[in-house]
């Protein structure tokens, strides 16, 4: 449900939704940390102007791994905000950010900022999405 932000308030369009048990996930074992019996849930979210074939793809999609509640993979969302060494700021460009604005007002998202003017003149707006993630 949490997800479903992505798709719903922001427009992008979920491509992949799937589970991957801990046998599956052969190469992931190591870059997640995985033990046996824990595995991760992947979505995956792109440009809603992107199409399937190669040639017809954008840059820029949206990967969401998601683990267990009891998984022993510590979480680090916490430093997952502009600034800190790492991580980066997501940013989703709009034709109408006021509209936008609106919507990511009215959703579960968190600490939404007014539009304003940044730092090269062009209207935007920072909020938290309702899965802690910080973006502009």
């Amino acid at each position: 449900q949490v997800l479903d932000f992505y798709d719903q308030v922001l427009g992008l369009q979920r491509w992949m939704d799937e589970h991957t048990p801990y046998d599956n996930a052969t190469g992931s074992r190591t870059i997640f940390g995985l033990e046996p019996g824990e595995g991760f849930h992947m979505v995956d979210f792109d440009d809603p102007r992107s199409g399937r074939a190669l040639a017809e793809r954008r840059s820029g999609k949206l990967k969401c791994v998601r683990f267990a509640a009891g998984a022993r993979i510590e979480d680090r969302r916490d430093r997952s905000r502009a600034g800190c060494l790492g991580y980066s700021l997501y940013a989703w460009r709009v034709n109408d950010v006021e509209a936008m604005h609106r919507r990511v007002a009215a959703s579960g998202a968190t600490r939404v900022g007014d539009v304003l003017a940044d730092e090269f003149g062009r209207r935007a707006f920072t909020f938290d999405a309702p899965d802690g993630y910080q973006w502009v």
